[in-house]
């Protein structure tokens, strides 16, 4: 008998390398590997059958005979399989489009309930268990994320923002640092105080994204204000937001236990958040506040969450790193631009640094 507790913990799919993946709910999944020994990159296109876990066929009997067991399965049906073992999930239920198959749940359950249902979460957890696209992919091929990748064999790059305020509806970007993986720090800056020069701004780091081309950007707070304040002021400048690695925007929003976005349409971010994260072809968006809260969830040892009192408390701080006010850093910057590069560049140094410290932990369980 096979070691099947060794395949369920690391994946029965032997591939290696995997440093990306993004799927959509008509079945379709791009992979983007590395190489281990070599480091090329590698593009594959597959395809998947999208699928939920049910507690009981009952929503779905209204299909009649395009609900079939698993073993009588044709592209235009849904399947069902029963799982063994105790479990309340006990059916996987499969199809070829997984926004039909979530639609052809909700409208059985509201026949059943009587009233309306918008989204499956509302069936409650012991009713029914969805996943996002990618992460049915890789469940249904046995493949995870880094297989036979040391730590340092993913690309990785970190910028920040600096702004003029905290409003995208009416602040602005002005500079931008960033870190390429191989730890060269660049400064971009506004060469304009207008549309214009700010809009150039955010093509030129997108364009830098793209020839870095990292596995991985990473930040600290970077879903909660990085990557939306550049979504917003890319959109209200008109800005195309090109960071993925298919050559398009491709950006969407998934919800999240935290995470921000601007609601289009608002003048402030008063009560205008929620709780959504930015996911993109190619590219792993990686949030080393989250590591941060872990480690304090258990440590109980850190002084605050913010970048700089964690980065002092480890140790990573530079003996030189600039500090400054949040609410002033655009004030000197008009008076000693270099002295708020030099706080910026501080800024994506420390970002990776807790990576690296930090993110060990979430890389180990993505190889799971």
């Amino acid at each position: 008998m096979p070691d099947l507790s060794h395949e369920w913990l690391w994946g029965w799919d032997k591939t290696s390398g995997i440093v990306s993946v993004w799927a959509d709910l008509d079945g379709r999944a791009i992979v983007w590997r590395r190489d281990p020994a070599s480091g090329s990159l590698f593009r594959e296109d597959a395809r998947f059958r999208p699928w939920l876990l049910l507690d009981s066929l009952t929503d779905l009997r209204h299909l009649g005979a395009r609900l079939k067991p698993e073993s009588q399965a044709d592209l235009q049906c849904v399947s069902y399989e029963e799982l063994a073992g105790p479990g309340g999930l006990r059916y996987v239920v499969r199809s070829a489009d997984g926004r039909a198959l979530a639609n052809a749940v909700l409208a059985g359950a509201r026949q059943r309930l009587g009233r309306a249902i918008s989204h499956l979460r509302d069936l409650g957890p012991e009713s029914v268990l969805t996943l996002a696209p990618e992460d049915q992919y890789l469940v249904a091929s046995g493949r995870t994320y880094f297989k036979d990748l040391s730590f340092d064999q993913v690309t990785r790059m970190q910028f920040d923002l600096e702004t003029t305020g905290l409003d995208p509806a009416r602040n602005r970007i002005f500079l931008i640092a960033l870190r390429d993986p191989q730890g060269t720090i660049e400064i971009l800056e506004t060469r304009s105080d207008d549309d214009t020069g700010e809009g150039d701004l955010l093509t030129r780091f997108f364009a830098r994204v793209r020839a870095v081309d990292p596995d991985v950007i990473e930040n600290h707070n970077l879903h909660g204000f990085d990557m939306p304040f550049v979504v917003e002021r890319a959109r209200r400048l008109g800005v195309p937001l090109v960071l993925a690695r298919t050559g398009e925007s491709g950006l969407l929003q998934r919800a999240a236990a935290r995470g921000a976005s601007f609601e289009r349409g608002s003048t402030s971010n008063t009560n205008k958040l929620r709780r959504t994260r930015y996911t993109m072809p190619g590219r792993e968006l990686i949030d080393s506040l989250d590591a941060v809260r872990r480690h304090d969830f258990s440590a109980r040892d850190l002084p605050g969450h913010g970048l700089k009192a964690v980065a002092r408390h480890f140790g990573i701080a530079s003996p030189e790193r600039e500090y400054l006010p949040g609410a002033r850093v655009h004030q000197v910057f008009k008076t000693d631009p270099a002295r708020v590069r030099h706080y910026a560049a501080n800024d994506v140094a420390e970002a990776a640094g807790l990576g690296r410290l930090l993110g060990g932990a979430a890389f180990a369980l993505a190889k799971m």
